[in-house]
């Protein structure tokens, strides 16, 4: 006696659950048999993931579909820094506010700088 797949196991099982914890994410069941098992992801932005379940036990197929709703479907690509210094400087970057005090010099928020006047003006 063969031994039962498992991704047949996890639909039975985890796709429902799924599906109501991610309101926002369509998923379809497509029965197709002798062929491989395998997740289809296609994202709104025009890009497809395939990813072939086959051997995978219901818990590796439930975090491939967790990250695979996760994800955005752009590739996946290092940010760097859009500066680069051969010296670079243990202070960090400047910027307009490096060297400003902190204080906001008087300010007020505005209810009171207008209830201000008129108090005065009233004495």
């Amino acid at each position: 006696m063969r031994p039962r797949p498992v991704a047949p196991e996890f639909v039975e099982r985890e796709v429902t659950d799924f599906a109501r914890r991610n309101p926002g994410v369509v998923i379809y069941v497509n029965p197709r048999p002798c062929a491989m098992p395998r997740i289809v992801a296609e994202y709104l932005n025009g890009a497809v993931r395939e990813e072939n379940v086959n051997n995978k036990s219901v818990e590796e197929i439930t975090s491939l579909v967790k990250k695979l709703a996760d994800q955005s479907g752009l590739d996946v690509i290092r940010i760097r820094k859009p500066f680069h210094t051969d010296n670079p400087s243990i202070q960090g970057q400047w910027h307009p506010f490096t060297n400003k005090r902190t204080a906001l010099h008087g300010l007020r928020p505005r209810e009171l700088q207008d209830s201000a006047p008129a108090s005065i003006q009233e004495q």
